[in-house]
């Protein structure tokens, strides 16, 4: 069995609460999230040793957040918006 100890007050407390508290998680589910996260990285980097490195990253880790996302559509999407409708900073 392995026994976790994190501060239940100060900086480091307030900072991983705030975190918990946006994603809706209490801290020590989030705290298991990131271990758990930290495990699928260091999987990922002994995988990618061993694979094409030329396969993107996203590509590589199907549970990526990043995996869903449609590259090429959002490219479109930016090619598609006139000229006219960009913002330009104000020269003072």
């Amino acid at each position: 069995m392995i026994e976790l100890h994190f501060p239940s007050e100060g900086p480091a407390y307030d900072m991983v609460k705030h975190v918990a508290d946006r994603l809706g998680y209490t801290v020590h589910d989030y705290l298991l999230e990131c271990i758990a996260e930290g495990h699928r990285v260091l999987e990922t980097r002994v995988l990618s040793a061993e694979a094409d490195l030329e396969i993107p990253a996203f590509e590589r880790r199907p549970q990526s957040r990043c995996s869903a996302v449609d590259v090429e559509a959002e490219l479109r999407s930016l090619r598609d918006v006139p000229m006219s409708a960009i913002k330009r900073p104000r020269s003072s």
